[in-house]
């Protein structure tokens, strides 16, 4: 049997991962698209995407579960730590709006099943506080990533 460049390709991405990345980036750049590994490089950009997705979720859960620390949960000893975590979480959760906007509205789609998430969670660590049931801070995602929400709802915090 004799190796066709598919079949090398196949092969390749069931041996060694990053070799097949590289064969594969080599054989775009040359416009040689007829010996791609056509199924493996959809299946790779698929993952991409939900890897995307899913660092998105995650890094929103993780912002609106500090959100809910931050504002009701009595322990000023952790602002601190809970504000540098939230600018952080605003900050890449920017940067991955900014590199893919579509992705506005897959997090728009999720937010509920993530309030959900994070308030099982605050819930679960802090039992004796009283959060509220339903999301009410911000009406849009851009708004829950800009640096002034931290400012205006500390500021709100302290009236």
């Amino acid at each position: 049997m004799t190796l066709t460049p598919t079949k090398i390709s196949q092969d390749l991405y069931d041996q060694d991962l990053m070799l097949w990345y590289q064969e594969t980036i080599t054989r775009l750049k040359q416009h040689d698209f007829n010996d791609l590994d056509i199924e493996n490089l959809i299946e790779e950009i698929e993952s991409l995407a939900n890897r995307e997705r899913r660092e998105l979720k995650s890094r929103l859960f993780v912002l609106v579960c500090h959100y809910l620390k931050r504002l009701y949960v009595p322990s000023r000893q952790d602002y601190r730590g809970w504000d540098a975590t939230i600018r952080e979480q605003q900050r890449q959760l920017r940067q991955i709006l900014k590199d893919s906007p579509s992705l506005k509205n897959y997090a728009h789609a999720q937010f509920p099943e993530i309030w959900t998430d994070a308030l099982e969670e605050v819930n679960a660590n802090y039992p004796n506080v009283a959060f509220p049931q339903a999301w009410s801070l911000t009406q849009t995602i851009e708004e829950l990533v800009s640096p002034e929400f931290l400012v205006k709802l500390s500021q709100q915090k302290q009236s």
